[in-house]
């Protein structure tokens, strides 16, 4: 009903756990949390997730606890924080990992398969964002726990800092299976079986003057396979 804050009143109940702090400055900070949700239970629920997994350490000053703007702000500070000011570390690693897992079709993109398309160890960039992921530990397949963080790395209009061409990561997957099954198809994964044509045809519509190699690697799967 419209008189009804569920937001507000999920925030209270999962706020109770801190009972070390006034119930004052408790339903202070639910109201200032349902407002900023505004509606959005996904939002609440995840920024809760972080007060209370810091609050198993450290006593919250829930006054000056942040609430970003929005699910990509939140998104955003968690980049932040993760990446500091090593912009690098971003364009090196976070970037094509988190791209590729974002373009994945189907169940997903096993680590395997993202380590060789992007020749790194990405244990560790998978393990720090593995919040933002479904897919178990550490082989995956992985995929985006919700598309508001594809939408965020992909389309958000805002996200100057951490957006991804989208075009360019499904480049990334068809050239990987191109190298290394133009050959032989034959020994194609179930992935690249599955999922190739789509990458293929995201990909065709940006990859101007390859329009006849990606044409030939789809006749060449169709002949393969049959």
């Amino acid at each position: 009903p419209p008189d009804v804050d569920d937001v507000r009143a999920y925030a209270t109940h999962r706020l109770t756990s801190l009972n070390a702090i006034p119930d004052t400055k408790r339903s202070e900070f639910a109201g200032r949390l349902a407002r900023q949700a505004n509606g959005v239970f996904l939002y609440a629920g995840m920024l809760l997730d972080e007060l209370l997994t810091q609050a198993a350490t450290e006593f919250p000053d829930l006054d000056r606890f942040p609430l970003p703007e929005g699910l990509s702000g939140l998104y955003r500070e968690f980049l932040n924080r993760e990446l500091g000011k090593n912009e690098q570390l971003w364009f090196d690693l976070y970037e094509p990992v988190l791209g590729l897992i974002a373009v994945g079709q189907g169940e997903g993109l096993s680590s395997v398969l993202i380590a060789d398309i992007t020749g790194r160890d990405i244990r560790a960039a998978v393990r720090v964002c593995k919040q933002y992921l479904t897919g178990e530990l550490p082989d995956g397949p992985f995929r985006p726990f919700h598309k508001s963080f594809t939408d965020f790395l992909l389309e958000d209009k805002d996200n100057a800092d951490y957006h991804i061409d989208a075009a360019s990561m499904h480049q990334r997957i068809a050239e990987h299976y191109w190298s290394r099954y133009q050959h032989d198809w034959s020994k194609c994964d179930d992935y690249g079986l599955a999922n190739l044509a789509m990458h293929l045809y995201k990909a065709q519509q940006f990859a101007v003057g390859c329009a006849s190699l990606y044409q030939l690697v789809a006749e060449e799967i169709w002949i393969s396979t049959r």
